[in-house]
Parts: C-alpha cells; sequence; structure tokens
C-alpha cells in the first residue's frame, strides 16, 4: 500500500513540474514573439518610442516618425548610409548602438546633420567615413538652432581612416562631447561662434591637421588625450574658456596655437611635449591673444634639429598675458615674449 502511494505522490510532483515547465516556455514564447521588428515602435515610459533599426530605410523612417516628439532609436547591425541624414523635426533624439555597431558613410556626403531638434544625443556607435575623399564634410554637424536646449555625444568613436573627412562640426550652444575616440580624421572637433559647450575625456590619434578648433566662449576642454597632429587645438576668437588637464604630445607645428584676439582664456595644467618633425615648433604659440592666463602647464621636449622653436611664444599683438608656474625642460629655447604688457613671473626652466 505504502509503494502504490509513492508511485501517486510521484506522478503528481512531475504532472506538477511539467505543469510549470510548460507554463514558463508558453510565457517566454509570447514575450519573445512580442520583440518588436527592426521598425516598430514601442513605449518604455521614458520616451514615446523605441525604435530598433539595422537598416538605412528603417533609420531614416524612425526619425521621421519621432518628429517633434521623443523618440530613442536602438541600432542593432551595421547600417551603410546612402546620403546624409537630416534631423530637423524639433523633437527629442536619442540615436544608440547596440554593440560597437557601425554607421558607415558612402562617397563624398556628410553623416548626420541635426539642424532643429529640442535635444539630440548620439552614443555607443562607430562612424566610419574612411570611403570619403572630399574635404568640409563632417561625421556629424549640430547646428545652430533656437530650439536646441542641449546635444549629447558620448562613447562614440569617429573613424577617419586618414581621409579628409572631419569628425565632429558644432555651431549650437550646450553641446557635450566625452568619451570619445576620434582617429585619422582631417579634425577632430570644430566648434564656432557658440557658448557652453564641454569638450572633455575624449582621445584623439594621427588626426591630419587638427584634435580641437574651439571658436567659442565660457566652454570647457579638460582631460582630453591628443597625439600625432598639425596642431593639438587651434583657440580661435575665443573668450573666456577654460582649457585644463590635457595632454598634448608628438604635434608638428604647436600644441596649443592662440590666434584672432582670442581673450580672457584660462590654460592650465596640460601636459604639452614631444615635437614631430622640423621647422618653426611650439608648445604654446600665443600668436594673438590678450588677458589670457597660461599656469602651471608642463611643456617639454620641443626641440626639433631644424628651425626655432620655443616652448612658449606670445607674440607681437598678445599683450597683457599671465604666465606663471609653468614647467619648462628639454626646449630649444623657453620663452619668446614679442608683446607688450605681459607679465612672465615664478615659472621654471630646467
Amino acid at each position: 500500500m505504502k509503494n502504490k502511494l509513492s508511485t501517486v505522490a510521484i506522478i503528481l510532483s512531475l504532472v506538477a513540474i511539467l505543469a510549470v515547465i510548460g507554463f514558463t516556455v508558453m510565457t517566454l514564447g509570447s514575450r519573445i514573439s512580442s520583440l518588436p521588428s527592426s521598425s516598430s515602435p514601442l513605449n518604455d515610459g521614458n520616451h514615446d518610442n523605441i525604435y530598433y533599426c539595422d537598416s538605412d530605410d528603417n533609420l531614416r523612417s524612425a526619425i521621421d516618425e519621432i518628429n517633434n516628439r521623443s523618440g530613442l532609436i536602438i541600432i542593432i547591425n551595421n547600417i551603410t548610409l546612402k546620403d546624409t541624414i537630416e534631423i530637423d523635426g524639433g523633437g527629442e533624439y536619442v540615436i544608440e548602438g547596440a554593440g560597437r555597431v557601425s554607421i558607415i558613410l558612402g562617397h563624398n556626403f556628410s553623416g548626420f546633420v541635426v539642424s532643429s531638434a529640442r535635444s539630440c544625443t548620439f552614443r555607443d556607435l562607430t562612424i566610419d567615413g574612411s570611403a570619403i575623399n572630399t574635404t568640409y564634410l563632417s561625421m556629424i554637424t549640430i547646428e545652430d538652432s533656437f530650439m536646441l536646449v542641449s546635444a549629447l555625444i558620448e562613447n562614440m568613436y569617429f573613424m577617419g581612416g586618414g581621409t579628409p573627412i572631419n569628425g565632429i562640426s558644432i555651431t549650437s550652444d550646450n553641446t557635450c562631447i566625452r568619451d570619445c575616440v576620434f582617429s585619422g580624421c582631417n579634425n577632430g572637433i570644430s566648434t564656432a561662434y557658440n557658448s557652453y559647450c564641454k569638450i572633455v575625456g575624449n582621445r584623439f590619434y594621427d588626426n591630419g591637421y587638427l584634435a580641437i578648433s574651439l571658436s567659442s566662449s565660457h566652454s570647457i576642454v579638460e582631460n582630453n588625450l591628443i597625439s600625432y597632429c598639425t596642431i593639438g587645438m587651434w583657440i580661435s576668437t575665443a573668450d573666456y574658456n577654460s582649457i585644463a588637464d590635457n595632454v598634448i604630445q608628438y604635434f608638428s607645428s604647436s600644441g596649443i596655437y592662440i590666434s584672432n584676439v582670442a581673450d580672457e582664456n584660462l590654460i592650465t595644467g596640460n601636459n604639452i611635449k614631444y615635437n614631430r618633425g622640423n621647422g618653426d615648433i611650439y608648445g604654446i604659440n600665443c600668436a594673438s591673444g590678450n588677458r589670457n592666463s597660461i599656469i602651471g602647464n608642463l611643456i617639454a621636449s620641443v626641440n626639433p634639429y631644424s628651425g626655432t622653436s620655443y616652448g612658449l611664444r606670445l607674440g607681437s599683438i598678445s599683450n597683457y598675458n599671465f604666465i606663471t608656474g609653468n614647467v619648462m625642460y628639454y626646449n630649444q629655447a623657453n620663452v619668446l615674449n614679442e608683446g607688450a604688457g605681459n607679465t612672465i613671473q615664478d615659472n621654471y626652466y630646467l
């Protein structure tokens, strides 16, 4: 009798287990079948819609559908663009990669142009512009717009492959670029006629001309690593900016070049070293700028085999600048002062 009861108990237990397994499989199956196709929108409570995109056509369709609402676009596979993508619907856009997927540019057109949006974010993507052979094109362009509150570009890889394409061009205020990599571009980041930008924690390798061109005001450029370029940073018609704690190395013209009456900037804590090539080379070349504070920088090994070079140059129209606490060593010469009213004190020459 006991054996019969045990057998019945075992059978009932197996039936219960099979019922649970069956329910679980049915539940998972329904969840899997409900996953969106690559162009289907979802709502997650944070955005009006979520779109999963794996082609040029459904990427453009998702951007058009967001229009003036908010939407998250997740790129789930490599996409080769047929032409420039315009973001101009006036909404709130987030474009991100699922894993390290790539947006590949075809021949001789820009990537994304943001001309009308309340906000726009790009993150976790590679943009490959190595097929471009025309100058003045950019992988991402953020244009000035009265309605744009902010733009964020983070954790992106901009791959130029030695072509003349630029990474990012910005004419809008309140743009933040952080934790990105720029390699093989002509210029990495260019800003113009804008304010309150942040360029933080980025890495620049083997860019043909410039890593950063800054024509902004009240902006922050800090903790960037720049290696192998003609000019590390070009600060032009740019006032009240903070350039701090950057590493600039292996440049062939200037580590930091200040021109076109760039005034009242703070340049501090930067590590500028190792020229490459020959000719007139400068760690910091303040060709035209007034009342700038150049404080506590390290400038070393600016010492080409030919040409006239200095760790720091103040040009003939660079006046009333404050130069102090800088350490300079192994340079061909340390300071050239051609301006008027400049204060140069308490620097250390080794």
